[in-house]
């Protein structure tokens, strides 16, 4: 009820007939029943102000001393998911090949290739090599002794030569060359061939093939015996186009031979890539 009706309320109130008694019972109800009704109007109106108003006050917030905690909209987040990890292969360039390079073949023997005092009994010393090593020790010279006929192809080769010498005080001495041919199949062919080219005697020197096969790619151990008496060792191994010659005193035993012929196999791989 708002505060105009109010006020029109109380003006028609006080504007009616003064409050006097009437005379008579009669009169005296009527006028009982009149101020009881003023009465009943004044405490309905005061009623509807005590509820009113604080009602109105409560619903427009006057009596709310809190403060209301201001409204935050926030949108939902989603997690993150986990990147799964990639399982595609990083690029290759187009037609890149892995390249693999091969060896390159010496064109010289080098000292590598040779025996180390080392590799021989105990108490042999290296003495020097080179070109000034004598080759009246070799194959070839042995069987320039020869006198009724004349051995095919005794040198293996006219290619690059490396020389070795070794000596022991009471034992002799150890001799070697190494001789480079132009290719493998040429040094095969050579040492392969090398016992039927020197069986047989050649008049003063009588040639023996004891022993074949026991060392590198391919082995043949010769003995030489001249009608003067003299008895040699010569052993030949080959590796690739390698062939060494070695040249041992007169009285070693045939796992010796055998023994400094593996070793000789072994030191020429450093000269080939035969091996």
């Amino acid at each position: 009820m708002d505060e105009q009706h109010l006020d029109d309320m109380f003006d028609r109130f006080r504007s009616g007939p003064p409050l006097t008694v009437p005379a008579g019972a009669g009169a005296a109800r009527q006028s009982f029943r009149q101020r009881r009704r003023g009465r009943l109007a004044a405490g309905c109106v005061v009623a509807a102000l005590g509820v009113g108003v604080p009602s109105v006050a409560f619903a427009a917030g006057a009596f709310d001393r809190t403060p209301r905690p201001p409204v935050v909209t926030t949108a939902p987040t989603t997690p993150a998911r986990p990147t799964p990890p990639s399982t595609t292969p990083p690029p290759t360039t187009p037609g890149a090949k892995p390249t693999t390079e091969k060896p390159v073949e010496p064109t010289t023997v080098p000292r590598a290739a040779m025996l180390r005092a080392s590799d021989l009994p105990a108490g042999f010393e290296y003495r020097g090599g080179g070109d000034f090593l004598g080759g009246d020790w070799t194959l070839a010279f042995i069987a320039s002794q020869c006198r009724d006929r004349r051995l095919p192809d005794p040198e293996p080769g006219d290619g690059p030569k490396r020389n070795a010498a070794f000596a022991h005080d009471s034992e002799g001495s150890v001799l070697q060359r190494v001789s480079r041919m132009p290719t493998p199949a040429a040094a095969r062919d050579w040492i392969d061939g090398l016992p039927d080219r020197i069986s047989g005697d050649c008049g003063g020197i009588r040639f023996t093939v004891v022993d074949t096969d026991f060392a590198g790619a391919d082995a043949v151990l010769i003995r030489s015996e001249s009608d003067a008496g003299g008895s040699d060792f010569l052993l030949f191994v080959r590796q690739g186009p390698l062939v060494t010659q070695i040249s041992t005193w007169s009285g070693a035993d045939l796992g010796a031979l055998r023994d400094i012929a593996q070793a000789a196999a072994q030191r020429l791989c450093a000269g080939t890539t035969s091996c």
